[in-house]
């Protein structure tokens, strides 16, 4: 079938990209593909962010006629019930690639399985859409990503959404090296607004040639959860796409949290060869970029220790850092905050009580003062003052693992962490909890030189334990909880035990002296049963079943008691480990199968 030129308008190599999906069966899977593609750079366009009441016919031909860069087709098990993706979209789709195929992106992504295997059924696409779209039969030779869940044991669950983000970062700056002569890539960042498809719309142009957007959690006001794990899948891609097309100079524009700043300056230390400039533009247009003069800021620069319990904090100079007790290699933990002028103090000594032994350690910038008597930090010092903070994290890190949080530009944040390329650190961020109360939660573990600056992501929810009034044992036996080593009126199991399914893989028999021994290998799937969260109930689980669901409602026994034969007894009290958000356990086969080793 060939099209009419004029009827198909030229695809914009900078334009959004178009996700088609069937809302009936495809809306969990659209969310996962926009929030990947966000954490990438990629800006999609979906309708439900993007679209009007009543208009939607209307409003895709537009977003056609105004530019696309590519579409994504993801096809679910019921997408042969769609009117809007056959009869519209996917001609709409079809078009656009067949007058564009140099410049227009088409990617499927494919989430059924073929009957009977534990193989992607590539003819899904072609058989579904065929009877309401004669030229599906195109799709079958196209290129095809899996997103497939684990509904069984055998089932293992793939994620190739890597794959399609490949493809559009490559595509996009095989552009910018055609038309960016000044060699500076311009990356948007911004961690705090609704997302859709305008920033790169034709009726509000930028300059920016890449766009990372994360969603804020409601509640506590920090970056997702679902959106870091995307963030950390993304950026070695990004990482990749730089290194391949040899981008000399970076430029980030906007404003974010200050994770997501040390994040990408992570991702791009000062070692990395080929980055001749990193830059940030704050959304104040102040301008942190690392090739600034490093003579002496007139930023002054104070340490505070914190002691426990003190709500005052004494200072140090920055030679008895390393000797102070509690700091450097006498202490496996170390509790930081880097802050401009002044910092809230409650939450940091809660931070220094739960993460370290009650130390904590500010490192108060204190800007000069303006004609007006305003103090700021000038962003033309950022690269001074980013190479002295570094020194002091890396002197701190020898030997001990950091607990960071910034109360500073975002700019100074990114460029703090680009002089920080040798160290491991978890990373906080300032959350408003329920009342309003402040506190520092965990978002991200960093590393440079791993495949990717985040090499864990923190579960952000947390048990709702003032609310919790009855507890259902779903263990198979019955639990006793002691109190002052005397046990408390056994839980008995009243319901079905809630175990972590497996199946066995027969491997070749270890040969051990002259016997052979049996070897198999365990591959885990699902929990089941999954009893639902209930107000107010909370269940005891095995240890291994609290872990690997990742809920607010689970607990374990912890802290055994034993007879003097070593038989348990019952225990002192219940474990509880860390849970994602509800949003981010909907995506779990497909962000952290395995939970992530963090404390």
């Amino acid at each position: 079938m060939t099209t009419n030129a004029a009827s198909v308008p030229s695809a914009r190599p900078d334009g959004a990209v178009f996700i088609s999906y069937h809302h009936g069966s495809g809306s969990l899977e659209a969310d996962f593909v926009e929030a990947y593609l966000r954490a990438g750079g990629i800006v999609p366009w979906r309708d439900v962010c993007d679209l009007d009441a009543g208009v939607v016919t209307r409003s895709i031909r537009d977003a056609f006629e105004e530019g696309l860069s590519g579409a994504v087709l993801i096809v679910s098990e019921d997408i042969d019930q769609s009117e809007y993706v056959p009869e519209q979209e996917l001609p709409l789709t079809l078009n656009a690639l067949e007058a564009n195929p140099d410049t227009f992106h088409f990617d499927i992504v494919n989430t059924i399985r073929k009957q009977g295997t534990d193989k992607l059924d590539v003819e899904a696409p072609s058989n579904k859409l065929r009877e309401k779209c004669p030229r599906a039969d195109e799709l079958t030779g196209h290129r095809q990503s899996a997103l497939l869940r684990s509904n069984m044991p055998e089932e293992t669950p793939v994620n190739e959404l890597g794959t399609v983000l490949r493809g559009l970062l490559r595509r996009r700056l095989d552009h910018w090296k055609k038309t960016k002569r000044d060699q500076v890539l311009d990356i948007e960042v911004q961690t705090r607004p609704e997302p859709n498809h305008r920033s790169v719309s034709t009726h509000t142009p930028t300059a920016c040639d890449l766009h990372i957007r994360l969603r804020q959690n409601h509640s506590t006001h920090i970056p997702d959860e679902l959106d870091l794990h995307c963030l950390k899948a993304a950026i070695p891609y990004l990482i990749d796409a730089i290194d391949e097309h040899k981008i000399p100079h970076v430029r980030f524009r906007g404003g974010a949290h200050p994770s997501l700043a040390w994040a990408l300056g992570t991702a791009l230390p000062k070692s990395r060869p080929g980055i001749q400039t990193f830059t940030w533009r704050d959304g104040q247009g102040n301008v942190w970029a690392s090739d600034q003069s490093h003579e002496k800021p007139k930023t002054s620069m104070e340490f505070w220790i914190y002691q426990p319990g003190s709500a005052q904090g004494e200072r140090v100079e920055r030679s008895q850092l390393r000797q102070l007790p509690g700091l450097g290699n006498e202490s496996q933990n170390v509790v930081v905050l880097i802050a401009a002028d002044r910092h809230q103090n409650a939450p940091l000594q809660e931070l220094a009580r739960t993460r370290g032994n009650g130390r904590a350690l500010v490192i108060e910038l204190h800007g000069p003062a303006s004609q007006n008597g305003e103090k700021r930090i000038p962003s033309e010092e950022g690269a001074a003052l980013a190479h002295q903070v570094g020194s002091v994290l890396r002197e701190l890190a020898d030997g001990a693992h950091l607990h960071l949080a910034v109360s500073a530009p975002v700019g100074l944040a990114a460029l703090a962490a680009r002089e920080t390329n040798t160290i491991s650190l978890d990373f906080y961020e300032l959350a408003t909890l329920t009342g309003g109360v402040k506190t520092y939660l965990p978002v991200m573990r960093l590393a440079a030189g791993s495949k990717s600056p985040i090499t864990g992501v923190f579960p952000q929810d947390a048990p709702e334990i003032a609310e919790i009034r009855q507890l259902v044992n779903h263990t198979p036996h019955a639990v006793t909880i002691y109190s002052e080593d005397e046990p408390g009126k056994p839980l008995l199991s009243e319901a079905e035990w809630v175990r972590r399914q497996e199946v066995g893989e027969p491997l070749e028999p270890l040969l051990v002296g002259d016997r052979q021994i049996k070897l198999t290998r365990i591959r885990q799937g699902q929990i089941a049963p999954v009893p639902p969260m209930r107000p107010g109930v909370g269940y005891i689980v095995p240890r291994i079943s609290a872990e690997a669901a990742r809920r607010p409602d689970f607990f374990f026994p912890y802290d055994e008691v034993r007879d003097a034969n070593g038989t348990i007894l019952g225990c002192r009290g219940l474990g509880y480990f860390g849970a994602m958000t509800d949003r981010a356990r909907l995506y779990l086969d497909w962000i952290s199968p395995i939970p992530d080793e963090l404390p």
